[in-house]
Parts: C-alpha cells; sequence; structure tokens
C-alpha cells in the first residue's frame, strides 16, 4: 500500500509518535492506576459499565503498538523502551488490583470476572482484529477516532485486574486463565499490528519476513490451550444441554429445574455438579438414570454431583402443603 495519501503518517512521525506514547512518565502511570483501579472496582461490584469506562482509559495500548513496529524494524531501542514501559504498567496495574482485592476479599467474584478466566480462540480472534485496528488507526490520521473502540474491544486491563484480585483470594488456577487471556490480548494485537504496519507500507516483506513469521509462531503457540478451552466450552454445552432434556422430557423430573451447572475437568472423570429446584426429594437412582442419558449423548464418562433446592408453591393463602395439613387439623372429627 503507497503511504501517499494525505492521510497516512510519514515513517520518521510515526517512529517519534511511538517513542513518545512507549515512554514512562506521569501521565502513563497516572492512567494506568487510574485505569487498574476503575477496572479492579468494577469487576468487585460486576458493574459492565465501570469495566467499560476503564477499558477507555487505559494506555497499555501504546506500548504494545510501539512493540509492534519496533521488532518490525529491529529498532532496540524502541523494543526496549515500550517492553520495560508494559511491563512496569503491568506490574502496577497487578499490584494494585492485589491490594484491592486484600481490602475488599469478601464474597465471590461476579460473572464479569470469572468470563476472563477460560479464554478460547474466540478472544484471539478479538485481539487480532481489534489490533489490527489499532494499527490502521495508528497510520492514518482520519481513524484516530476509533482509538477508544478499539481500546474497548481489546480489554487489556481487566483480565489483568482479575489476576490481581484472584492472586490475593490464592486462587491460582483462576488467576493463570486471566493471565493466558491477557498474554493472548498482548501476542495477538501485536501480531495484528505489525501486519497493519507492513500493509501500511512502513516496511518490506523482503526484510521484515523472518520477524514476522517468528511472531506468528509464537501466537500460534497459543491455539493450543485456547482450542482445549473451546472444545471444553463446546462439551459442557452438549452435557448440559443433554442434562435438559433429561430433566424435561420425563414425568419423574417433571418439577425439576436447572439453575446452574459447571465441570470440573481436572477431575478424572470430569465432574458435572449441577443445581437444581425441585418440588420432591431426588434419589440416588434418578440421577443415575441422568448420568446414563447423558452417557449415552456424550459417548463419554463422568460424574454428576446434584444440587438440590426443595420449594414449594406459596399462595396468598399460604403453602400448598400446609393449608391442606392445616384444613384437615381443624376438621370435626368423625365419630
Amino acid at each position: 500500500m503507497s503511504r501517499s495519501g494525505s492521510n497516512l503518517s510519514k515513517p520518521g512521525q510515526l517512529l517519534a509518535t511511538l517513542l513518545g506514547d512507549a515512554r514512562l512518565n506521569l501521565p502513563f502511570v497516572a492512567l494506568t492506576a487510574a485505569s487498574a483501579a476503575i477496572a479492579s472496582l468494577g469487576l468487585l461490584e460486576n458493574s459492565t459499565a465501570v469495566i467499560i469506562g476503564a477499558m477507555i482509559i487505559a494506555p497499555l495500548l501504546m506500548p504494545i503498538q510501539g512493540i509492534s513496529f519496533g521488532v518490525l524494524h529491529g529498532d532496540g531501542r524502541l523494543t526496549y523502551r515500550a517492553v520495560a514501559t508494559l511491563a512496569a504498567g503491568s506490574a502496577l496495574a497487578l499490584l494494585i488490583s492485589y491490594l484491592l482485592g486484600l481490602v475488599f476479599g469478601y464474597g465471590a467474584l461476579g460473572s464479569e470476572a470469572t468470563a476472563r478466566t477460560y479464554p478460547t480462540l474466540l478472544d484471539l480472534g478479538i485481539a487480532v482484529c481489534a489490533g489490527a485496528i489499532g494499527g490502521f488507526a495508528k497510520i492514518r490520521r482520519d481513524l484516530s477516532a476509533s482509538v477508544a473502540g478499539t481500546a474497548i474491544a481489546v480489554a487489556l486491563m481487566p483480565p489483568l485486574c482479575v489476576v490481581g484480585l484472584e492472586m490475593s483470594r490464592m486462587h491460582a488456577q483462576l488467576a493463570g486463565g486471566a493471565l493466558l487471556l491477557f498474554m493472548t490480548n498482548v501476542l495477538g494485537i501485536t501480531v495484528a499490528c505489525m501486519a497493519a504496519y507492513l500493509i501500511g507500507g512502513y516496511a518490506d516483506f523482503r526484510h521484515v519476513r523472518m520477524r514476522l513469521l517468528g511472531a506468528a509462531a509464537i501466537v500460534l503457540l497459543l491455539l493450543v490451550p485456547l482450542g482445549a478451552n473451546l472444545l471444553r466450552l463446546i462439551e459442557q454445552a452438549q452435557i448440559e444441554h443433554a442434562i435438559l432434556a433429561s430433566l424435561t422430557g420425563t414425568v419423574t423430573f417433571s418439577q425439576v429445574s436447572l439453575v446452574n451447572l459447571k465441570v470440573n475437568w481436572l477431575a478424572s472423570p470430569p465432574e458435572v455438579t449441577i443445581v437444581v429446584r425441585s418440588g420432591h426429594a431426588i434419589t440416588p437412582t434418578q440421577i443415575a438414570l441422568v448420568v446414563a442419558f447423558v452417557k449415552g449423548k456424550m459417548r463419554k464418562d463422568f460424574r454428576l454431583i446434584v444440587d438440590v433446592g426443595r420449594f414449594d408453591e406459596v399462595t396468598s393463602s399460604g403453602a400448598a402443603g400446609a393449608t391442606d395439613a392445616a384444613d384437615a387439623a381443624a376438621a370435626p372429627s368423625q365419630p
């Protein structure tokens, strides 16, 4: 692509901009600290709007764009400065989220946090697409308005804060999942920005081919854990569908409704824990029937744990069962 258009930045201007963006200075530290605090509090409050606000002001995207350009051109000064700034910003965000997690350590984290502990290939696709837009927005002045949307799409700060919050709760596995999502976003954005700079005419593919392929190879390594997570999500959805079919398709479970389902894939065989609401007691024999039904559908061994919550139908005159008993007690005895 030619850079002759008036909307494209000149190479020298772009390099100067990226060097400035990669500088570890007071504005970067202030924005990072504020973004980390807002994101952490939003995650603790389980507020989507607050978390989005933290994404908009998070400055972590700027050094990543510098890393992309520096690696692509073999510019050691830019690469080192950008990596150091990204590392310092990430460490600051981890520290702030960890401390806030210690202060507000009561209760479990909500869905906004747990959703960021299980990354899949879909997250990598989002990072690549958003990174490409971010790269083009950097080289084209007429796309600068899309920077805020790009920051929201890549969502760098929330998973990093989830790492700190889960570490404060000693949840190593969940913290590791959130860290994998953060690394997925960083690497996906880096490679996508490199491609954007290449397409924009800021590098010759013949000269940077090995660097670009090397970065892409690192991203490909993520396909293994991310692909495994995606397959597990699909399998979990299939298990949930089969269990729902067994609960709704028989008279035995006509008064049973599924509230929640989770799978522990680390157990052998995997443990499926379901929370149900029922108007009657559930026996081990009935659970065995559900297991047999789902095994027949899935052709996979697993252990089913059912957490039953009893409920009674209540009207303005009282519970149905209680009303019947009261009427019987109040009726005159027959001689």
